[in-house]
C-alpha cells in the first residue's frame, strides 16, 4: 500500500461504502447558527467540566459548593443544571448521554471504589459494579448498551460492555494482550483499543467489538517491533464510530518515524488507510457523523483540521492563527474544533460549508475554550481549564 495515499481504486470502494450507509448529507438543512447565546453551567463551586452533549442535554462533573465534593450533572436549556448526586462518594462525574440515560463513574462510600453509573430520572444512579476489581467507568452509551473499562480481579484493565438483561460482560482483549478499553459505542458497533502483548502501553492497537462481543483487530498485520529501538508499529486506536463507520489512527510507517495515518473500518469491507495528503506527515482521524469524517493533519509544527469525504478527499480546513484540530461533527455535517489562540490558551471555532471556519470562543470564558461536542441543533458544549480549575458552557444558536 503508498505510504501517502491508498489506491483510487481502494479509495472509490469507501466511497461507495459511506454513500451506501445511507448517512446525512454534507448539506444542512437549516443554515448554520450565525450568533449564540452562551450558558456558563456550575453547580455552585469552583470547577467544572463538561463532558459530551446530544439532543440539548450536557452531562460531565462539577463541584458542589464550598468545593466540599464533586457530582455528575446533566444541563438543559429549559432546567439548568441537575445535580446527578454519587454512588455514596464524595465524587462523580458524567461522560456520556443517549436519551435520558447518563452514564459515568462515582465514588462509592468511603470513596473506597469508584464504579461506572448509569442514570435515569426515574431510577437514579445505579451502580454498574466492576469486573472483579476495585475500578470502573463508563465512556459511552448508545441503546440502553453502556461500554468502558474495568479493573479485573487480577488488576488489569479491560473493556466491558453492560446491559440490564447481562449485567457487566468482559469484552477481553487480543491474543497475547492484557488490556483493553471502549471508547465509544453506537448501534451495536463499539470501538476502542487493546494492548497485542501483556499491558505494554506501545503495542495498544484500534478494535472493534461487534454485538455479540467478537474482537477484531482492525489494522489486521502482526505486530511489528523494531529490535533495536523496541518502538511498535501498527499501534493506535480506534476513536469514534457512527453508523457502522469507525474510524480512527495507527503507526503506519516503520522506526524511527512512525508517522500516523487516519483510517476508516468497517463490518462489511474492513480497513482503509486514509493516507496523508500532500504537504503533510500525519493524519489522525478523531469523529466522523457516518459520512463525514473529522480530526488533524501534521507536519512538524504545523497543525491543521481537516474534513474527509467520498466526493473531495482530505479538506485542508486551514487554521486560526495557530494550530488547529477538528474534534466533532454533527448530522448537519457542522464541524467543531480547537485552537491555538495568539494570546495563549485554547479557541473553538465552528466551520460550515457556508460560512468556513469562524471562531466562537465565548467571551464568558475569558481564558479561552475547547469543544467536547455539538448537537445536532448546533449546540456546542466547550471547556475551560487553567490551572487545574475548569470551566463550562453550552453555546446556543440563537433563533433567527
Amino acid at each position: 500500500m503508498n505510504s501517502n495515499l491508498i489506491s483510487a481504486r481502494s479509495r472509490s470502494r469507501v466511497w461507495i461504502l459511506l454513500l451506501a450507509i445511507g448517512a446525512a448529507s454534507t448539506a444542512a438543512k437549516a443554515d448554520a447558527p450565525i450568533a449564540f447565546t452562551a450558558h456558563e453551567l456550575t453547580l455552585g463551586g469552583s470547577s467544572c467540566a463538561v463532558a459530551a452533549i446530544s439532543d440539548g442535554i450536557a452531562v460531565g462533573g462539577a463541584h458542589t459548593p464550598g468545593d466540599a465534593e464533586q457530582h455528575a450533572f446533566a444541563w438543559t436549556e429549559g432546567r439548568g443544571m441537575v445535580d446527578l448526586g454519587t454512588l455514596g462518594g464524595t465524587q462523580s462525574g458524567a461522560a456520556a448521554v443517549d436519551g435520558l440515560q447518563v452514564v459515568g463513574g462515582s465514588f462509592t462510600a468511603g470513596d473506597a471504589e469508584f464504579h461506572a453509573f448509569i442514570w435515569t430520572p426515574a431510577g437514579g444512579m445505579r451502580d454498574l459494579g466492576t469486573l472483579g476489581g476495585a475500578f470502573s467507568a463508563a465512556s459511552s452509551i448508545s441503546g440502553g448498551v453502556v461500554v468502558g473499562a474495568s479493573a479485573t480481579a487480577s488488576g488489569d484493565i479491560h473493556a466491558f460492555s453492560w446491559t440490564r438483561q447481562t449485567g457487566m460482560v468482559d469484552l477481553g482483549t487480543l491474543v497475547g494482550g492484557a488490556e483493553s478499553s471502549a471508547v465509544r459505542i453506537h448501534r451495536g458497533l463499539t470501538a476502542g483499543w487493546s494492548t497485542a502483548r501483556g499491558n505494554e502501553i506501545r503495542t495498544r492497537r484500534p478494535v472493534v467489538w461487534d454485538p455479540q462481543g467478537q474482537v477484531f483487530d482492525v489494522v489486521g498485520t502482526p505486530v511489528d517491533i523494531d529490535p533495536l529501538e523496541g518502538w511498535v508499529r501498527n499501534a493506535g486506536q480506534a476513536a469514534d464510530v457512527h453508523r457502522g463507520v469507525v474510524v480512527g489512527f495507527f503507526h503506519a510507517t516503520p522506526a524511527p518515524d512512525l508517522f500516523n495515518h487516519a483510517f476508516v473500518w468497517t463490518v462489511p469491507h474492513g480497513f482503509f488507510d486514509l493516507g496523508v495528503p500532500p504537504d503533510f506527515q500525519e493524519s489522525f482521524a478523531l469523529a466522523t457523523n457516518g459520512n463525514l469524517i473529522v480530526g488533524l493533519l501534521s507536519a512538524r509544527d504545523v497543525q491543521h483540521p481537516f474534513v474527509w469525504s467520498r466526493s473531495e478527499d482530505f479538506l485542508d480546513l486551514g487554521t486560526l492563527n495557530g494550530a488547529s484540530r477538528a474534534t466533532a461533527v454533527n448530522n448537519e455535517g457542522w464541524v467543531v474544533g480547537q485552537f491555538v489562540r495568539p494570546e495563549g490558551g485554547n479557541g473553538t471555532f465552528l466551520w460550515t460549508r457556508r460560512t468556513g471556519m469562524r471562531d466562537v470562543t465565548p467571551a464568558i470564558l475569558s481564558a479561552g475554550a475547547f469543544p467536547v461536542g455539538i448537537d445536532d441543533e448546533g449546540r456546542i458544549a466547550v471547556q475551560d481549564n487553567q490551572e487545574g480549575v475548569a470551566r463550562s458552557a453550552v453555546l446556543v444558536p440563537r433563533k433567527r
